[in-house]
């Protein structure tokens, strides 16, 4: 510690060590701090909680090396005050921080009850300060911004102990070398983030810069798994280890040549002006949240360097109904609301000046009209004043005006549904965080999933609802929940996951905590009347005084109206048990999930027979999907009536054709006795709307089932258009589907075949490959992931690709299932994590050229040598590799290029015919 006296050094390391150890130990322990006062103390507790001296020496040790990083964290604070402050004064202010520790009385419960939040801690440890500190101005800055850094490196520590907090002491002794090395990164990035901020000149700014990202990541690090069973505390899985990384797929452009499917990263890449469009349940709040805390743990990749070191501004502006939109400095106040009198003066537009700012303007479709106009307004305002600010935004489909995001270049691009292997990896994630949250055996939540997964696969109508992850998640809680009940359509989904959420899970589990005495029927009753009251008013959100005013007047209508049974504690129920209304926020109320209040709005409307309600809900709303739920849970009259009426409104309003009438195919799709009257009618529509737009109207399309496929049949379709309808066709899955795919295939076009094989995700297997993919000569280069393990194999009814590109070839997926291919003559293989060695080179005895990079288990050149074609070897990232003497006897072996292999030598007798290359 430069700069810093001798005494002063004693005193952090023993004093404030102290401190912080006597407070990590309550934490660890959950001890009573009665006894906790004196280092002697957490000897005691050591002796109550721990067995042996052994043991209890080595959580002694782990205690005081915590404590002794975090003071190296907080010492050049200290260290800086003592150039401006007499060191006498500095150290009075260790003296008091240390004994504001010891007497702070915290616990791992009073943690997790408060939220971890910061705030509260630092207030705990100053209200245990002594009083008449006496200091100056300085010294009191100080002492606050000492408790505001400590007890930030506190919550740090502690939150790594709280997955351990269920769990036996011995259990935590077991992995106590886990939790150090996960406390200590959390602490270290404390500390960079603290040494980046010094660098700044202005430390007001700074400070807050720290605040705000890990307030940020605190409010936005999370993904609700639906249907885990958890206790109230975890609730939540962390957002960076939960997220299955989502796609999508833009509509062209200027900065976009062509449609394309990309992932988030390739789509930020194209510019700054990103929409991104997605139906219900798509994802497009979560992939707000993930960029959100992305960005601010600056983990933006760095090929994406217009979008790395910004901070993300995020704006729901659902918070924003019936109300303007907020100025650049509340932008904070949607993750920051305590600290807001502690943010420098215009601190926010700083940023946007400084252009170090992403704007993440999440759901236009969760407005009305009117708001929606002054939404436009205000970021055209915005636009206007910071023309090359990075911004998002998301709304439903066909909520977009495209003449607004054409005018300001935006890239529209749409979610994509989830190919089948994605929706592996989803339904293996949910599985797995629902052991972790329920601390049952991962192998059989395994098990479980890839019995599900089967099931799917068997299934057309399962595979059509999955492709969402909202709709994911629905079927992985009901199969977990209802002994492997699925639903067949999205009303039975809908309907099995309400009554999961407001009845079976609570009643098999026994809990009584914020139940109501009101049976199933009783309360889909009042959720439904709330739901439907909120539609017919054109609310998202209601003020909770409202909704309990509501639910009483419902609840005294249906005579289940008691003192004990009153609106305010039906709110309470559905807010904290059925957890299907949340709080958006202070005294406001919004439904979890808008699919959910649209199915509750629908069952109402279809008691109350409110047939022209919901076409005029249709027409004002085109992105809903209540006219089209109401269709499906009406009986065979009332259905057709409603598809017979939105597809009159589709010819009366032309702005509106294209969705309504995909949205009276949607209700078609679920009925169940659509008359012959309705088919021609939908069949004359289709033909009024053809070729789709977008992919998902494409989607939409797909749902009148073999009607759609004369529709999306080739007509010569330029390709652009093609990959639409290839895309419905796909989802389709019948016979006549497959022969109009054929047709396309024929075409002899790279980019349709392109767009052919991409589809193969969603088909998988050789029954595809042979009908359709066999017959697309222009496919000569293809790119798949090695988890689509049906398609690897099914690759040898492909003799007409030459360059093949394997990405992930783990080890479940060995090229032992491959047969011989000798058409392949470029061969890429990234992050094989299966290779050993180079045996499998026999499948390909016409390889020209072969490109291997970040292989962690290859480490021999074994069955490299004698290849009869090999001329060009290009190997990367191998860190393991040693050897590869087997390259001398290659004879048609001209370039081999290595690069990043540290422990290869390369072997002696290389033919002077080959060029070398090493970096």
């Amino acid at each position: 510690m430069a700069g810093a006296s001798r005494k002063l050094e004693d005193l952090l390391h023993d004093k404030l060590g102290t401190g912080l150890a006597l407070l990590l130990a309550k934490t660890l322990f959950k001890a009573n701090p009665v006894g906790l006062l004196t280092v002697g103390g957490i000897e005691l507790a050591l002796a109550k909680h721990v067995e042996g001296v052994a043991q209890q020496r080595k959580v002694r040790l782990f205690i005081e090396e915590i404590s002794t990083s975090i003071v190296e964290v907080l010492s050049p604070l200290f260290d800086a005050e003592t150039t401006q402050q007499e060191p006498v004064e500095v150290e009075a202010v260790v003296l008091a921080l240390a004994d504001a520790l010891n007497a702070t009385d915290l616990s791992l419960d009073t943690l997790i009850r408060i939220d971890f939040s910061t705030q509260e801690v630092a207030k705990r440890i100053l209200e245990s300060a002594p009083k008449n500190l006496g200091f100056d101005d300085s010294q009191a800055t100080l002492f606050a911004r000492a408790i505001d850094r400590s007890s930030e490196a506190v919550i740090d520590a502690s939150r790594s102990f709280e997955s351990f907090q269920s769990q036996a002491i011995t259990e935590i002794l077991r992995r106590l070398t886990e939790i150090q090395i996960e406390v200590k990164a959390n602490i270290a990035k404390l500390s960079k983030a603290i040494l980046d901020s010094q660098e700044h000149n202005e430390q007001a700014a700074s400070d807050y810069e720290i605040h705000y990202r890990r307030q940020v990541e605190r409010s936005l690090n999370h993904l609700e798994v639906l249907g885990v069973e958890t206790s109230e505390f975890r609730q939540r899985q962390p957002l960076t280890v939960a997220y299955v990384s989502l796609s999508v797929t833009t509509a062209g452009g200027e900065s976009v040549d062509e449609s394309r499917r990309l992932d988030v990263g390739e789509l930020l890449s194209f510019g700054r002006r990103v929409v991104v469009l997605g139906p219900a349940g798509s994802g497009k709040t979560t992939l707000i949240q993930w960029l959100a805390v992305t960005a601010v743990q600056d983990q933006i990749p760095t090929t994406l360097p217009n979008w790395q070191h910004a901070l993300p501004f995020l704006v729901q502006l659902r918070s924003y109904a019936n109300q303007a939109p907020p100025d650049l400095e509340e932008l904070c106040d949607s993750v920051d609301l305590v600290l807001r009198s502690k943010r420098p003066p215009n601190w926010t537009m700083l940023q946007f000046e400084n252009d170090r700012a992403i704007l993440l303007v999440d759901g236009l479709d969760e407005i009305s009209s009117g708001d929606k106009i002054q939404v436009y307004k205000w970021l055209d305002q915005i636009l206007s004043l910071y023309p090359n600010l990075r911004i998002v935004v998301t709304a439903r489909t066909g909520e977009l005006d495209p003449s607004w995001a054409k005018t300001h270049d935006f890239i529209v691009a749409e979610m994509n549904e989830m190919p089948l292997p994605q929706v592996q990896e989803f339904i293996e994630r949910w599985f797995e965080a629902k052991a972790r949250a329920e601390e049952t055996e991962l192998t059989i939540s395994r098990r479980t999933a890839a019995t599900l997964f089967g099931v799917i696969l068997s299934s057309k109508g399962i595979r059509d609802l999955v492709g969402r992850p909202l709709f994911c998640a629905m079927v992985c809680a009901l199969y977990a929940s209802r002994n492997q009940y699925l639903p067949r359509n999205r009303v039975d989904l809908y309907d099995a996951c309400l009554k999961l959420l407001l009845d079976r899970r609570d009643r098999d589990r026994k809990v009584m905590a914020n139940q109501i005495d009101v049976d199933l029927r009783g309360k889909l009753l009042l959720c439904s009347d709330l739901a439907f009251e909120m539609l017919s008013l054109g609310q998202i959100r209601i003020s909770r005084s409202d909704a309990v005013v509501a639910l009483d007047r419902m609840m005294k209508i249906a005579n289940l109206w008691s003192p004990r049974e009153s609106g305010d504690q039906v709110v309470e129920f559905l807010v904290r048990r059925a957890a299907l209304l949340r709080e958006a926020s202070s005294g406001v109320l919004e439904f979890s999930h808008r699919t959910f209040q649209e199915f509750l709005a629908a069952t109402r409307a279809v008691r109350l027979s409110r047939t022209d309600e919901l076409i005029r809900h249709a027409v004002r709303n085109p992105g809903s999907q209540v006219a089209a739920l109401a269709a499906g849970l009406s009986g065979p009259i009332a259905a057709n009536e409603i598809i017979r009426r939105l597809l009159e409104q589709a010819l009366r309003v032309p702005d509106s054709r294209e969705t309504l009438t995909l949205m009276a195919v949607s209700a078609y799709e679920l009925t169940e006795e659509p008359t012959d009257a309705i088919r021609a009618r939908i069949r004359t529509a289709l033909n009024q709307i053809v070729p789709p737009r977008s992919l998902g109207a494409a989607d939409a399309m797909a749902a009148a089932g073999e009607i759609a496929v004369e529709y999306l049949a080739d007509k010569n379709y330029p390709p652009i258009v093609a990959e639409k309808c290839i895309h419905g066709l796909v989802r389709v899955r019948n016979f006549a589907a497959l022969s109009a795919l054929a047709v396309y295939a024929r075409r002899n076009d790279r980019q349709i075949s392109q767009a052919l094989f991409r589809e193969w995700t969603n088909m998988p297997g050789p029954d595809y490959a042979k009908a359709v993919l066999q017959k697309a000569m222009a496919l000569t280069d293809v790119s798949m992931e090695g988890k689509e393990r049906d398609n690897v194999r099914s690759l040898v009814h492909l003799p007409q690709i030459k360059s093949l590109e394997i990405k992930k070839l783990d080890a479940s997926e060995e090229f032992g299932g491959l047969c011989q291919m000798p058409w392949i003559e470029n061969l890429y293989l990234v992050s094989p994590g299966a290779l050993v060695s180079f045996d499998f080179l026999e499948l390909f005895p016409g390889l020209k050229q072969l490109h291997i990079s970040s292989a962690p288990n290859l480490r021999t050149g074994s069955g490299l040598g004698n290849h009869p074609t090999l001329e060009y070897l290009r190997i990367e990232n191998c860190r393991q590799l040693s050897q590869l003497s087997e390259l001398v006897v290659v004879p048609r072996l001209r370039k081999v290029t290595i690069v990043s292999c540290p422990n290869l030598d390369i072997p002696k007798g290389m033919p002077s015919s080959v060029e070398l290359t090493r970096k």
